[in-house]
């Protein structure tokens, strides 16, 4: 009963940030003709929201153990909304990157008072339940946004998409200030610089923190290059690409709901090593299909390894953040700087050097290799895990 009140509580605040990249995505090709920018370069606006989402994190998570969870949300709603409002009626691309900073900075903000909230009430196998559940919410949104974006965008225009932002985060924002309650406990205060030096030099923490990164990076690389590829490649609509967008995310929800299900029944680690092995696969598969792609060869070998990052984001976050509880802050900062930014910069570096979409996504699963291989290696030396 405890974890449904909180999760009834937080499920809205998590929604925040996969809106802000989804809502839009059938918009992209029309808003770089309206900006006279290149498909490439409109592609910007979700990595420079990414980014801030992380880099914000770094400050605000440690923050947030100073003065609470509660009034980092709160702001980071408000700083959302102005920033979305503002989007609507800017035509200048470089102004809108700048406003899609500030936006990111809101949801960094939101999501650091979200999991450091969860970490300050439970332990490390009931936070990865918690972490599965919300991550589920988190992929329910590509499976709804951009087919209300779409509608958005066709009927009213790709700014509305903005609006509908605008209200989202009015409406919630009530909600979260009457009903987000404040979890922090003051505990013993430690120098920002010391905390996160305990947490860095943690080989746990950096081991599923680099899974989580890599997760984030694979999505954000198939996120921000599948419109073009549906469009420009493979030749389909707008309307057929968020069918299929709207597919992958369904089953995506389905396995991170049942995710924590499986955590009451298997051990944390097998459910590790069997997402990264399907992560792996398809990165295999996509390798295979590459010289005869088609939409469905595309999408198959995708859908599978997206299915392993749901299996892998919560718990990998679950174990990242295990015995920090005195700054989960100070932790949930760094790990979803680790997620946000760095893996906007990978991906940015990848797509820098004109890898296309699908390379991108295999040279991401293949980095899961090693890591397999690092993960089975750590649980031979350990005794049986305890959670």
């Amino acid at each position: 009963m405890k974890q449904l009140r909180l999760i009834a509580v937080l499920l809205p605040l998590v929604i925040f940030s996969p809106l802000a990249i989804d809502i839009f995505l059938p918009a992209l090709p029309i808003m770089a003709s309206d900006f006279n920018v290149s498909t490439t370069q409109m592609q910007w606006t979700i990595t420079v929201f990414i980014f801030s989402l992380g880099i914000g994190q770094l400050f605000l998570g440690s923050i947030s153990d100073r003065i609470g969870r509660r009034s980092i949300a709160l702001l980071g709603v408000v700083l959302y909304a102005i920033s979305a409002l503002l989007m609507v009626f800017e035509d200048n691309f470089e102004l809108h990157l700048i406003l899609r900073f500030f936006q990111g900075l809101g949801s960094c903000a939101i999501i650091v008072s979200v999991f450091a909230s969860v970490k300050d009430r439970f332990d490390t196998k009931e936070s990865s339940q918690i972490f599965s559940y919300l991550n589920g919410m988190i992929f329910c949104i590509p499976a709804v946004a951009p087919i209300l974006g779409y509608f958005l965008t066709v009927s009213y225009g790709w700014q509305s998409n903005f609006v509908f932002m605008t209200e989202f985060a009015a409406i919630f924002g009530v909600v979260a200030f009457n009903c987000f309650k404040e979890t922090y406990i003051p505990r013993k205060k430690v120098t920002k610089a010391s905390a996160y030096k305990s947490i860095i030099t943690n080989s746990s923490f950096v081991f599923y923190a680099t899974v989580v990164m890599l997760s984030m990076a694979s999505i954000t690389a198939f996120v921000s290059t599948a419109p073009n590829v549906f469009i420009h490649q493979f030749h389909l609509s707008e309307e057929t690409f968020t069918h299929w967008f709207s597919l992958n995310a369904g089953l995506n929800i389905v396995v991170s709901l049942l995710t924590p299900k499986l955590i009451e029944h298997f051990k944390i680690n097998s459910i590790i090593k069997v997402g990264m092995g399907m992560v792996v696969t398809s990165g295999v598969l996509l390798t295979s299909f590459q010289h005869s792609m088609t939409v469905i060869n595309y999408m198959l070998p995708v859908m599978f390894g997206f299915m392993g990052f749901s299996l892998l984001m919560g718990t990998c976050a679950g174990k990242a953040l295990s015995g920090f509880k005195a700054n989960a802050g100070s932790a949930v900062a760094l790990l979803g700087f680790i997620q946000m930014s760095l893996s906007a910069l990978l991906v940015t570096l990848v797509q820098a050097l004109h890898f296309s979409s699908t390379e991108q996504l295999v040279i991401f699963s293949l980095c899961f290799v090693p890591l397999f291989i690092i993960k089975q290696l750590r649980d031979l030396e350990k005794e049986p895990e305890q959670i």
